[in-house]
């Protein structure tokens, strides 16, 4: 190796461990990092006084250790350049009003909380007394229980079994308004301030209220709604099933707990303050006054799984969920809470609105709710006909971009916009404008020159498409491209998609090759940290990214597409489709040829990513294009070292030519005046030394020179 390749190399290294000595914590706080990355809590926003230290601290309850804290306080104090997500954030939300709501209160102002446990009962003489003993036997010493009971007439039977705990106790009688109307009655009643239901014919274990109290205290939050697993019981209480629902599921969308099915009413802690600011329940309602009272307090107190088991939960033939009229209820309610959600939730549960509407078609599947299971199904119907925004910037190519928006006006798919984000072009764009004069799905704008970044930011943000797809302007798609990939990323779920393309190379070779970037998919994102072959025109995203801050970066022309993917990556799952839909352009000057653009990109990219707050937690991934550069180098220099140097114009990677086209495609004929490239390539030999082959290649004289 030549003695400066050395020293480079020795400086890079001394970089690397300067910024490691910078930034690296211990195994602990490398996983802090990563939890802080998951649950989306901004630093920057911490500085700025919207995220308290409190917060973070409670983002991630199960650190404890004073060691620990201490590396938080010190990571907080960072001023770290960190642009996160806004994915909902189970236990990370500050209590912060909501508009027009009053400052949420600090339940553990005064003290331990008290808990209210609330009974409604009707005609429950069988099973009344063991929930009001689960009740007094709880753990948690301040405990109120409040039973209301709703004119039940079996005789007085009810009356006496609650008038048997004397004081122990908040007895009401009323007349018979449903289970909704005792809940109000007893809600009005209450001095607590949490509110637990328990109905008369279930039992609280006697660690619920101690537990779920507790869990609280560390969560440091007021405004959540706890629920947890239950046990199934029989009329003689004998367990015969208990629930185990996904923890990592629900924290991570912890809005479907209820569009699952997985709240149960009775494993429930909630505020009373967010409880009473959404009074009533709503009398009308017979059966399913709970779960719409739930779906209400949401907007405030959003759900909180605590993974123990709670409650028994006893399924017998008296109960009022058996009855033929329940279904019906239960099929408004259904109906009612699918289409009452806004898009970002649907997103956030399912990551399309197609796939909410068919996952919910699918889970209704099994209930007795066909009413409801037809919507769902009709309406994921429906929503596979969205609209896709395609974004093409261009700066002074106008006969290519007219030939690349051909290819997108040409899409069997009908549903699109397509935004032309002229970049300051010097040259006049006629076809272009001529062809956006002509389609009313054409879109033309023309900015002063910020680079292709920027020109696809502006896009986006003026994109009215539920997915969002990029063009370049010398590239195109196959006229099945847009309908496969949306369709993809519809049932599948996923924000981020791209594929597999061809490759046109007209400088150097003849016909299309193919390159399966395609393969790429799921969970990828250290493996990109060491080399992303993911081809702009191929991407597609859900507009959920922009809205959240995504953008591409604009403070530099080098990689600010591989720097949008990894900011995707290292956050969600990516689609890949093995199947080439877009053809892509090379040219000897593109950074996938030119050995010195790829130096000067891969060196970018490598002090970029060293420097970042979160990639460079992944150094060993980083360190492999280190050992790209060096490929890259060694067959730079041996291009210089060649005695026919100074005739040629450029060195082209043979390399990622044959990986694309094979090492025997047919070059282009060509007539006079030409000019002279190097084509090399070259590996490592079984030895350890690199073995390099240089061959000089044909180009037509205009061919742009690097």
């Amino acid at each position: 190796m030549k003695d400066w390749l050395e020293t480079w190399l020795r400086n890079i290294g001394k970089l690397k461990r300067l910024i490691d000595q910078k930034n690296a914590l211990d195994t602990q706080n490398n996983d802090f990092r990563k939890r802080l990355l998951a649950h989306g809590v901004d630093p920057d926003a911490f500085l700025q006084g919207h995220v308290s230290p409190r917060d973070i601290r409670n983002a991630f309850h199960d650190y404890n250790a004073r060691s620990m804290r201490h590396k938080i306080d010190n990571l907080i104090r960072e001023n770290i350049n960190l642009r996160l997500d806004q994915r909902p954030m189970s236990h990370t939300r500050r209590n912060v009003p909501h508009a027009g709501a009053s400052e949420v209160p600090d339940l553990f102002a005064n003290g331990d909380p008290k808990v209210s446990i609330v009974i409604p009962v009707y005609n429950g003489s069988d099973y009344l007394a063991d929930a009001i003993d689960s009740a007094l036997s709880q753990t948690y010493k301040n405990v109120e229980v409040v039973v209301v009971n709703d004119g039940s007439n079996d005789d007085g039977a009810t009356d006496a079994i609650a008038k048997a705990y004397g004081d122990k106790i908040t007895y009401i009688v009323q007349e018979n308004k449903g289970v909704a109307g005792a809940m109000n009655t007893a809600v009005e009643a209450l001095t607590g301030d949490l509110f637990c239901w328990l109905s008369h014919d279930d039992i609280h274990l006697p660690h619920k209220a101690q537990t779920q109290v507790d869990f609280l205290r560390e969560l440091g939050r007021s405004d959540v709604m706890l629920f947890s697993n239950y046990s199934l019981i029989n009329s003689d209480s004998e367990v015969w099933h208990t629930s185990q629902f996904d923890e990592e599921l629900l924290r991570k969308t912890p809005s479907i707990a209820l569009m699952r099915g997985f709240v149960n009413g009775c494993t429930i802690m909630v505020p009373v303050w967010a409880l009473r600011k959404h009074m009533p329940f709503k009398e009308k309602l017979r059966y399913t006054q709970d779960y719409e009272m739930w779906d209400r307090v949401r907007e405030d107190a959003e759900f909180v799984f605590q993974p123990f088991t709670s409650v028994h939960y006893r399924i017998h033939p008296g109960q009022d969920t058996n009855k033929p009229e329940a279904s019906e209820e239960s099929n408004d309610l259904w109906i009612n809470m699918m289409d009452g959600r806004p898009e970002s939730e649907m997103i956030a549960i399912s990551g399309s609105r197609h796939k909410y509407f068919a996952d919910l078609a699918e889970f209704l599947k099994n209930t007795p709710y066909k009413r409801a299971e037809d919507h769902a199904s009709q309406q994921a119907e429906a929503a596979l006909d969205v609209k896709v925004s395609i974004i093409i910037p261009t700066y002074n190519e106008d006969a290519l971009a007219a030939d690349a928006i051909r290819s997108a006006i040409n899409q069997t798919y009908e549903n699109i916009e397509i935004i032309v984000v002229d970049d300051g072009s010097t040259n006049p764009m006629t076809q272009v404008h001529a062809l956006a004069e002509a389609s009313e799905r054409v879109m033309f704008v023309s900015v002063r020159n910020g680079g292709p970044g920027a020109a696809r930011n502006l896009g986006m943000s003026l994109a009215t498409g539920e997915y969002i797809a990029f063009l370049d302007s010398d590239d195109a798609y196959l006229p099945t491209k847009v309908r496969t990939q949306v369709h993809a990323m519809m049932k599948s779920g996923h924000v981020f998609s791209h594929t597999s393309y061809h490759v046109r190379y007209p400088q150097g070779r003849i016909g299309r090759g193919t390159l399966h970037s395609g393969r790429v998919s799921g969970e990828v994102y250290v493996d990109m940290l060491s080399g992303c072959s993911i081809a702009t025109p191929t991407v597609m995203i859900h507009r959920s990214l922009v809205t959240s801050g995504w953008r591409f970066p604009t403070d530099s022309h080098l990689g600010e597409d591989i720097l949008g993917w990894l900011w995707i990556a290292a956050r969600y799952p990516i689609l890949g489709v093995d199947e080439p839909l877009s053809i892509v352009t090379w040219r000897d000057d593109s950074a996938a040829l030119n050995i010195n653009k790829g130096i000067d990109g891969v060196t970018y990219m490598m002090r970029v990513l060293y420097t970042h707050p979160y990639h460079h937690l992944h150094s060993e991934a980083i360190d492999k294009l280190g050992i790209t550069l060096q490929h890259l180098m060694e067959l730079r220099e041996t291009a210089r070292s060649h005695p026919d140097f100074g005739k040629v114009s450029s060195i082209i990677n043979a390399d990622t030519i044959n990986a694309a086209f094979g090492s025997d495609a047919d070059r282009p004929v060509l007539k006079k005046p030409t000019r002279k490239v190097f084509e090399i390539s070259g590996a490592y030999d079984l030895e350890g030394r690199y073995q390099a082959t240089c061959k000089i290649e044909k180009r037509p004289k205009g061919a742009q020179h690097v």
